[in-house]
């Protein structure tokens, strides 16, 4: 299974550096995104927790006062 979530990000990278160019960076986000990354070479920063310190951030801009 992990395997084919593994082929299944690299053909979305291939597609994404096709429309976007070679030197596009890729990031992994999410609870799985290290065990993906482990099994390729595709990915270049894995930050799991990117997504919530994002929404952290827009909250702390926004939250009442």
């Amino acid at each position: 299974m992990i395997f084919g979530y593994v082929s299944l990000v690299e053909g979305m990278v291939s597609r994404f550096k096709e429309h976007l160019g070679a030197d596009t960076k890729i990031i992994a986000t999410g609870g799985l995104a290290t065990i993906i990354s482990s099994e390729t070479d595709v990915i270049d920063i894995v930050s799991p927790w990117l997504t919530l310190e994002g929404i952290k951030i827009i909250w702390d801009l926004n939250k009442p006062s």
